[in-house]
């Protein structure tokens, strides 16, 4: 690992001293496709001393949207936007202005840079998470490769608005093409998922109308909830709310990651919410695209009209809370999280098929505590919304195993898992002991 990286900083030196940045104007992207994984990364010339490669079909997405709110003026989308993105980068920075981890990094590899702008500082932004190391190895022999390849390819090609270029490589050789008038933005997007329970939506279907208009957002928190007491690498949960305008309420909120399979679950749950109170509305207004995609086969199937406009008081109320919540420190802020956890833990001690022992408790509430930091963190899922996959890869991972020997914690998350199924707090607990039992 210590070489490729060695490369990919290697490279980005050679690519930094080669570039003349200055003829470069937000042009449209330069597109790469993986051969081996046929995976399209979308190499983007932010500005000066800043590359992006923007990766796959949520990289797209997430590009799209950037591109889209360059010009507004409004810091709440902006934020949002941003924190969509999935993507590397590399900025070139003064010594002083890279962060000490980043620095640490370089120094460890033997390496150092010399002059302004001429020490790569690497990230790799995941949706809903803070900017973070480039760590998988494939990634990293990527960003090589693209940032190899850039200068001579840039020596025949003049990249300009409304073209892009195809990066396809054949063997050893490269074979580029322009695509003139690109329209990529107009691709299929990300967000769009179908609603697959067709019972559920005929039973929303035929409940009774009972408002004219509901609205709803979606935005991440402001600060990250987990910090590195708890995981190496916090995340921004993502909130969805429902308001009533005429009665300036909130009816319904959801709180979860942004992994696809974490949002595909908000339509579900809103299905739920609605079949409970007896209702649906005849129109729900939202205010961001993603979301708008994300219900639209939902309320397609409900007969329910999805609108996009101002969702002004959804919007009041998420910026009310966040508001309320600035002045927190981050003791205060880890405290809170805590107190969220250990409501949940002791939810789970009250299940009546399940019983724990006294002596069992300090350990009991540190795989709790581990389990719950694990799968937000590294999958974004929270409860009761844990996959199977994502489960199984914490398990393979023996992170857990940092607390007990696994003969020990292993039949004791099985335990934990029933209780939490038996007070409702996890939906898919066969199949999630199954993977302990597989392992």
């Amino acid at each position: 690992m210590n070489q490729s990286l060695i490369d990919l900083y290697e490279a980005a030196h050679t690519f930094n001293k080669t570039i003349d940045w200055n003829i470069f104007d937000y042009p449209e992207p330069i597109i790469y496709t993986h051969p081996k994984t046929n995976e399209n990364y979308y190499v983007h010339f932010a500005m000066p001393h800043l590359l992006r490669v923007h990766i796959g079909g949520k990289g797209l997405y997430g590009y799209t949207e950037y591109k889209t709110c360059e010009s507004m003026d409004d810091p709440f989308e902006i934020e949002r936007y941003a924190k969509r993105q999935n993507m590397m980068e590399v900025e070139f920075v003064d010594r002083e202005s890279l962060s000490e981890d980043a620095y640490e990094e370089i120094d460890s590899l033997g390496l150092s840079f010399q002059g302004k702008k001429q020490w790569p500082a690497f990230a790799r932004m995941v949706p809903g998470q803070i900017p973070w190391h480039i760590e998988k190895f494939l990634e990293i022999e990527i960003f090589t490769e693209i940032l190899e390849t850039l200068p001579s390819l840039l020596e025949n090609y003049v990249l300009n608005d409304g073209a892009a270029i195809h990066m396809t490589k054949k063997g050893n050789q490269w074979a580029p093409a322009i695509l003139e008038e690109w329209t990529g933005l107009l691709e299929p997007t990300y967000y769009a998922l179908p609603y697959l329970d067709e019972l559920k939506a005929h039973r929303v279907r035929k409940l009774p109308i009972l408002a004219e208009r509901y609205e709803m957002t979606q935005t991440f928190f402001p600060e990250p909830v987990l910090e590195e007491r708890m995981s190496p690498i916090p995340f921004f949960p993502t909130l969805t709310v429902l308001v009533d305008p005429f009665e300036e309420q909130v009816l319904w909120h959801h709180i979860s990651g942004h992994s696809v399979e974490e949002l595909s679950k908000i339509p579900d749950a809103l299905a739920a919410f609605f079949i409970k109170q007896n209702m649906r509305p005849a129109m729900i207004e939202v205010e961001d695209d993603a979301l708008e995609e994300l219900l639209s086969d939902f309320a397609e199937k409900t007969d329910i009209e999805l609108d996009f406009g101002d969702a002004f008081l959804a919007l009041e109320f998420v910026e009310e809370m966040f508001e309320a919540t600035e002045s927190f420190d981050e003791d205060e802020q880890f405290a809170a999280i805590e107190e969220t956890i250990n409501k949940l833990f002791n939810e789970m001690l009250q299940s009546d098929s399940v019983k724990f022992k006294k002596e069992e408790a300090a350990t009991l509430h540190e795989l709790f505590f581990m389990s719950f930091a694990f799968m937000a963190s590294q999958f974004q899922e929270m409860l009761p919304h844990w996959t199977v996959g994502s489960f199984k890869a914490m398990v393979s991972s023996g992170a857990l195993e940092r607390i007990g020997a696994p003969h020990k914690i292993y039949p004791m998350l099985e335990r934990i898992l029933k209780a939490m199924d038996d007070v409702g707090m996890v939906h898919n607990h066969q199949e999630l002991i199954g993977v302990l039992k597989a392992r």
